[in-house]
């Protein structure tokens, strides 16, 4: 879906940015793991490193609306780019 390799998920899954779920030996991601991969490969794309994610998605996880994990994750981007 994201275009990443199995290697890059268990790195992910590793850093804590997305956690499977097994069934047998089959990974099993949730709707909320897919969204969370979803902004991890914008930010990605974006160039930011795998440091800043983690930290970003730490602050949107304590956010205490929609809209306050929104503007945290656009001015991570704002700040990547600018950098």
């Amino acid at each position: 879906l994201f275009g990443v390799t199995h290697r890059t998920l268990h790195s992910y899954e590793e850093k804590g940015l997305i956690c499977a779920s097994r069934a047998g030996a089959t990974r099993v991601y949730s709707h909320e793991d897919v969204m969370r991969m979803a902004v991890v490969s914008a930010c990605r794309e974006g160039g930011m490193p795998i440091a800043s994610i983690q930290d970003m998605m730490a602050s949107m996880e304590k956010a205490q609306t929609p809209e306050e994990a929104e503007r945290i994750f656009r001015e991570a981007l704002l700040s990547c780019k600018r950098e």
